[in-house]
């Protein structure tokens, strides 16, 4: 026997037939939809919208094999769910079986009643308006503290020099800048989308950033010629050249009365086709486990001395946090935590899940002092050793003067870090090389 089912998306009632042979059909999907990873579906569907931000409906679970491929072949091809749905295949070779019809049939209609429960999914639950400013009007919003980049589901600062001067250029070209996407109740603007974009102006604007001639092109190259430099601050250029950029227009899309529910979405929806990792999609698509964990973590003094260095703009407190959080929950080793299988261990980091361990946590968490925290601070290769020196810490594995020890240890030692993942016969190196300085023997 065999079952048949749709899933069936809220928004914009889209769907993908498909069937399976296991009783539970969940096996088949997956627990949060990882079971279509590398599918159409999961590419334009599960990884934008959310795997419950589809219904899904059990159509017969009483069908014959051959019965349910000739159901499934006539409802793909009836709904047309290969161009306006999410299947990637036609199913099986249609054959002449009035049975088959009459089941189709059916379940259209069933399919059909589902229609109007979407109508709700459509209405914009906020309010949003295009309005253009100058990026000078942008700067002194942010001189005020009116700019907010650091919401929770944003990334640290993250583009590439390239990008950077990329930007500068399009400045000096009077060229259109992306639109950028901010929640407003007031004076005071989220930015939900743009945050590289309106950081990079800043610094440009604040001399942090120059124009490099390494990165010149035909329409820069008179610019160097006429400064004579192979770097050009904002502060060299003339004050018409500086009130040009000053002017530049930048477009705002303002949202209003939006829920966090609402920016979560809306997040992941304008980073759907974005070029971040697939440990920032991951970040990007269960914001609430990195909101909830994250800055949970980031109150222990320990902690957030290690995170307050530059390179926590980078995401240091994201990679850090979450690696942690994933070795203490699923031991050194047990799971490969590469960013290939990040979003697969996403959807179980429910927060019940983190709230169980909350309590242990700060209580292990409360033995580890700000001056811990320099102490480890100190040791430039962190970021590879620490969730795992942590994790042995967290589960008695060394003593708290041997962690103390390690940094010091770790920096006269110097362990290559080139090329080294999160895959698990890594991990478990790492915590045998740990133990091998600190003079134990391999547990791993």
């Amino acid at each position: 026997m065999s079952i048949i089912y749709a899933h069936i998306n809220k928004s914009n009632n889209k769907k993908y037939i498909g069937i399976t042979k296991y009783n539970d059909p969940n096996i088949r999907w997956g627990q949060n939809g990882e079971g279509y990873i590398g599918s159409k579906f999961y590419e334009s569907g599960i990884s934008v919208y959310g795997w419950n931000h589809f219904e899904h409906i059990i159509l017969s679970n009483d069908l014959t094999n051959i019965q349910a491929e000739q159901v499934e072949a006539r409802l793909i091809q009836q709904l047309d769910t290969i161009k306006n749905g999410y299947n990637e295949s036609k199913g099986a070779i249609i054959v002449q079986d009035e049975i088959a019809d009459i089941i189709t049939e059916n379940f259209i209609k069933k399919l059909n009643k589902h229609k109007s429960d979407y109508k709700k999914y459509l209405k914009t639950e906020y309010k949003f308006e295009s309005v253009s400013y100058d990026i000078n009007f942008i700067y002194n919003k942010w001189l005020s503290k009116q700019i907010n980049t650091d919401l929770d589901c944003q990334r640290g600062y993250v583009w590439t020099e390239a990008r950077k001067q990329g930007l500068w250029d399009t400045l000096l070209r009077k060229q259109m800048i992306p639109e950028i996407h901010a929640i407003t109740n007031g004076s005071v603007y989220d930015i939900i989308d743009g945050k590289q974009r309106i950081t990079t102006i800043i610094k440009i604007i604040n001399n942090e950033i120059p124009l490099r001639a390494n990165y010149m092109t035909k329409y820069t190259k008179p610019l160097f010629e006429y400064y004579n430099k192979n770097i050009i601050f904002f502060k060299d250029l003339e004050e018409p050249l500086q009130q040009q950029i000053l002017e530049s227009p930048i477009r705002f899309c303002k949202y209003t009365n939006i829920t966090e529910e609402g920016i979560v979405e809306l997040f992941r929806k304008l980073n759907a086709s974005a070029q971040l990792s697939d440990f920032n999609k991951g970040i990007a698509n269960y914001i609430y486990v990195r909101t909830k964990y994250t800055n949970f973590l980031l109150n222990s003094p320990f902690i957030t001395t290690i995170c307050t260095d530059k390179q926590k703009d980078n995401s240091v407190d994201e990679m850090l946090l979450i690696r942690l959080l994933l070795m203490i929950l699923y031991g050194i080793g047990n799971y490969n935590l590469n960013p290939h299988e990040l979003e697969l261990l996403y959807p179980n980091l429910t927060i019940p899940l983190l709230d169980e361990y909350k309590e242990k946590i700060n209580t292990f968490l409360s033995q580890l002092t700000e001056e811990d925290g320099k102490i480890w601070r100190t040791y430039t290769g962190r970021i590879n050793f620490l969730p795992t020196a942590l994790t042995l810490l967290y589960n008695n594995q060394i003593t708290l003067t041997e962690f103390r020890k390690l940094p010091n240890i770790l920096n006269n030692e110097n362990p290559s870090r080139k090329g080294r993942s999160l895959d698990k016969r890594y991990i478990k190196e790492d915590a045998n090389l740990i133990l091998k300085y600190l003079g134990r023997k391999p547990i791993f």
